[in-house]
């Protein structure tokens, strides 16, 4: 169950655009990122702005996004989820018609999910919709339960690389971040930072000229080959967030999928 939705795409690209500006710095770029953080970033190059972003998001105790796009197959996709500093995180996410919940907490991940969405998912991966009775065999066997995902299972939860970002990985892009002018978006002056890649794909950072350098939006845009579009806007500090795990009776381990189906699959 593996999918680098449209959401998580979005924000792998960016924040590693991010890291990868970043990984040549120096220490004097690490004084120079304080400053970024204070003054009005309309004079500082890309680099600076950039560290003083990274350094935002990395150190902000609570965060929230909420994005608006399309994935790999032009699917609509929507998401709503808080994040802690530690990298735990909870919210909803929607893929077309259907929306499932996800809790991540330590080394556990939390998924809650119609078997519409699951028959979604598996038409988006190339395999092709679930029938009908497929369908109605996933709601049987898990009872709107989440799916516990924890040690080396917790990979194959759906949408992982949303925490890997958290985490901040090692970046898996490369490219030139590039300054644009300062400009108007939400009521706020901003400066976008851009990033190109083959094929004419790019995202574009929008940091705040003055005052809190969080990331007020990313912006993904597909190149010629086409890709999924996301929009995603920053809120920090976001309400209280506190990502909690589902009591044992309102999850199913996901080693023991196999036997719930099979239990479902005899009990119809």
């Amino acid at each position: 169950m593996h999918s680098r939705t449209a959401v998580t795409t979005a924000i792998a690209v960016a924040l590693t655009a991010v890291l990868t500006s970043c990984s040549s710095s120096s220490n004097d770029d690490a004084d120079s990122n304080s400053q970024a953080s204070s003054a009005s970033r309309a004079e500082l190059d890309a680099q600076q702005i950039a560290l003083a972003a990274l350094d935002a998001v990395t150190n902000a105790p609570t965060y929230r996004i909420t994005t608006d796009g399309t994935d790999e197959n032009g699917t609509p996709t929507k998401a709503d989820l808080c994040f802690t500093r530690a990298g735990d995180f909870t919210g909803t996410f929607t893929l077309g018609d259907h929306t499932s919940d996800i809790v991540a907490t330590g080394a556990e991940i939390f998924w809650r999910a119609p078997g519409a969405m699951y028959s979604s998912l598996a038409d988006n991966a190339g395999d092709g919709a679930l029938d009908q009775a497929r369908v109605d065999l996933i709601d049987r066997a898990l009872a709107d339960r989440y799916v516990r995902y924890a040690g080396p299972e917790a990979r194959n939860a759906p949408f992982t690389g949303i925490r890997d970002l958290v985490d901040l990985v090692e970046p898996a892009h490369t490219g030139e971040l590039t300054k644009g002018a300062p400009t108007a978006l939400g009521g706020r002056s901003v400066i976008p930072l851009r990033m190109d890649y083959d094929g004419g794909a790019a995202t574009t950072l929008y940091i705040p000229v003055d005052g809190d350098p969080f990331p007020t939006r990313i912006e993904e845009t597909p190149g010629t080959a086409g890709g999924p579009t996301l929009t995603t806007a920053f809120t920090s500090p976001a309400e209280p967030c506190t990502p909690t795990a589902p009591q044992p009776d309102r999850y199913l381990d996901s080693l023991n999928l196999e036997a719930a189906f099979k239990q479902a699959a005899h009990g119809a």
